[in-house]
């Protein structure tokens, strides 16, 4: 098998959470994580630079570290869309993202339908990487509701 080249990755900053991130990409993973730099006037300028008007703070905020982090060297970025309003967001935020240049990545999710959304964006999914949990007497209902009523691939 050849040889791959190491991934450079980034999650935008959140508090002091980065500290873990950077400990699971580099230990569980074996990657190099890229620390984006700390929040500054610059990451909120960068943010607002290519947010529409009407979009909240944090989402400018992290549009701004996710932008700083490619600057500092990540070619993959860790997005969530569970910050805030970035469930309803984050096609928003992955449009911007395309239109900086980013044209493709490898999507950590079990929604089929994320996969074709983002491929109407115009980015390419080369790789989607399921997220597998051991489901649990709390959350077994739930994680099946998703698979049912959501498609989401899920394995019990």
């Amino acid at each position: 098998m050849g040889e791959t080249a190491m991934k450079n990755i980034s999650f935008p900053r959140y508090a002091e959470y980065n500290c873990a991130f950077r400990y699971i990409v580099e230990e569980a993973l074996g990657a190099r994580y890229v620390m984006p730099p700390a929040l500054t006037r610059r990451t909120m300028e960068l943010g607002a630079k290519y947010s529409p008007d009407f979009v909240c703070t944090p989402f400018k905020t992290i549009l701004g570290s996710m932008i700083e982090a490619l600057e500092a060297g990540a070619d993959t970025l860790l997005m969530t869309h569970g910050l805030c309003r970035l469930g309803y967001y984050g096609e928003l935020l992955e449009q911007i993202l395309r239109d900086l240049g980013v044209k493709s990545m490898r999507l950590l999710t079990n929604n089929p339908d994320k996969v074709y959304q983002l491929s109407e964006f115009g980015i390419e999914i080369a790789k989607r990487i399921p997220i597998q949990m051991e489901a649990t007497k709390h959350d077994i209902r739930y994680l099946k509701t998703k698979q049912e009523r959501m498609g989401h691939i899920l394995n019990f």
